[in-house]
């Protein structure tokens, strides 16, 4: 589990140890990190290149302009979003 101290949220990793397959996530199941530095979501680009990681279309168009979608083995995805969160 990762928070930080003074916020209401944080982020959780958990795996099951029962048998049997998952569903597969959906395509709209996103973890999304915001760069308000150019450079930082550039070398983010850049350290996901060099593993490998396959960038994919999102499903939603809201993301197709404004950042990249990466998808991992299991199917799970991740946006990097260029600028600040905003409500």
């Amino acid at each position: 589990m990762i928070g930080l101290p003074g916020y209401t949220y944080h982020l959780e990793f958990t795996e099951r140890l029962l048998p049997g397959a998952l569903p597969p996530p959906h395509p709209d199941n996103l973890l999304v990190f915001y760069f308000d530095l150019p450079a930082e979501y550039s070398r983010a680009i850049h350290q996901l290149t060099i593993i490998g990681a396959k960038q994919v279309q999102p499903s939603n168009p809201y993301w197709a302009e404004k950042a990249q979608t990466y998808e991992d083995p299991d199917g799970n995805r991740i946006v990097l979003c260029k600028g600040v969160f905003k409500k």
